[in-house]
């Protein structure tokens, strides 16, 4: 089931699978566990779910849809200042960061959350 799911996204989105898991550091070797009936362990479901922008439901079977679009995205740079402030994250974006979008403030905090994925990995 999962293998399915998998698949069918990594296809919609013009993705190679084995070029996904290089991407979020893992194994090529989980193709065949995952085309076997395995499903990831939770940490590598998230992953996913995040590269994917889906639900770890909809990734499992559990829900048809995929995750919807969340209301609280930021919508203006204040707002996401504001959201990198209270996630910890010190950034600074002052510095001429007046010229970023909304969605090049996603991108940032998604790929700073990405980064700290991979830092508490090699620790």
């Amino acid at each position: 089931m999962f293998y399915d799911i998998f698949m069918s996204l990594c296809k919609s989105r013009g993705k190679v699978p084995t070029a996904v898991l290089t991407e979020l550091g893992m194994s090529k070797g989980n193709l065949g566990k995952w085309k076997g009936g395995r499903t990831p362990k939770t940490d590598a479901l998230l992953k996913i779910a995040n590269y994917f922008d889906v639900s770890i439901d909809y990734l499992t079977g559990n829900d048809q849809k995929e995750k919807p679009v969340e209301d609280d995205e930021p919508q203006t740079l204040e707002e996401a200042r504001e959201v990198l402030r209270q996630s910890g994250i010190r950034v600074l974006l002052d510095a001429e960061g007046d010229d970023f979008t909304p969605e090049e403030i996603k991108e940032i905090m998604n790929f700073i959350k990405f980064k700290h994925e991979q830092r508490g990995k090699q620790n």
